[in-house]
């Protein structure tokens, strides 16, 4: 008898344990989640995309309509060949990345720092669109022919205004001695047309007025000079 109600007693108390188990944990949703969707990302792996990413951005913005030149650093001093004391040629430039729908370029080339207000020292149109550099020693004459060396040959001439010392071409920069540094600031703007129509030659102050109207995308350099008082 006594075996017996040990037993039952046993019996009893591994009964209540079962009943006071912890009971199962609901499932984690995160865990079915990334069951479903695969093995979420490390933080190390992010940061490697995030890393990508911004290269990726980075490089996109180098594809923007751009000028440049051999000649000089952007907001460098503008070498003394193409100044009135030296030979004053015009320098090279190159452009890349038009916008689409381009037909031709102007270029223009001012200085906002004269004394008397902005100088117009140089203005160029109707550049064919499938041309993507400009030599140096552009020569003082109304139409020319713009060739890119490698570039399919073409027969349509650009043409050159009337700068402010009211000659054809290129005027090299000749600031006043004792002057702090000018700016020298060359733009070219991307047309959709192949150039502006003109009854006379245009002053460079004239052909800004149309080709600013007329631009679908434009690009800058800048250099400085200066003449020291003797």
């Amino acid at each position: 008898m006594r075996y017996r109600v040990i037993m039952l007693s046993a019996l009893l108390i591994m009964a209540a344990g079962c009943e006071t188990e912890t009971p199962d944990r609901p499932e984690d949703p995160t865990v079915e989640a990334t069951t479903e969707q695969g093995m979420a990302e490390s933080p190390e792996a992010a940061d490697e995309q995030a890393q990508q990413d911004d290269q990726a951005d980075d490089e996109g913005g180098g594809m923007e309509f751009g000028l440049s030149t051999t000649a000089f650093e952007d907001g460098g001093m503008l070498p003394t060949k193409f100044t009135c004391d030296a030979e004053g040629m015009s320098p090279p430039l190159t452009w890349s990345q038009p916008p689409d729908g381009t037909e031709s370029y102007a270029i223009i080339m001012t200085d906002p720092d004269a004394p008397q207000g902005t100088f117009h020292h140089w203005g160029m149109w109707g550049i064919p669109g499938e041309e993507h550099a400009l030599g140096e020693n552009v020569p003082h004459v109304e139409r020319i022919v713009v060739t890119t060396p490698g570039a399919p040959e073409t027969d349509v001439d650009a043409f050159q205004a009337i700068n402010d010392f009211d000659k054809l071409g290129y005027g090299a920069p000749c600031p006043p001695k004792g002057d702090k540094p000018h700016r020298y600031v060359f733009r070219i703007y991307a047309i959709d047309h192949p150039g502006a129509k003109f009854d006379e030659v245009p002053t460079v102050e004239q052909l800004v007025k149309v080709v600013t109207e007329d631009a679908i995308g434009q690009a800058e350099i800048t250099a400085t000079y200066e003449r020291k008082a003797e």
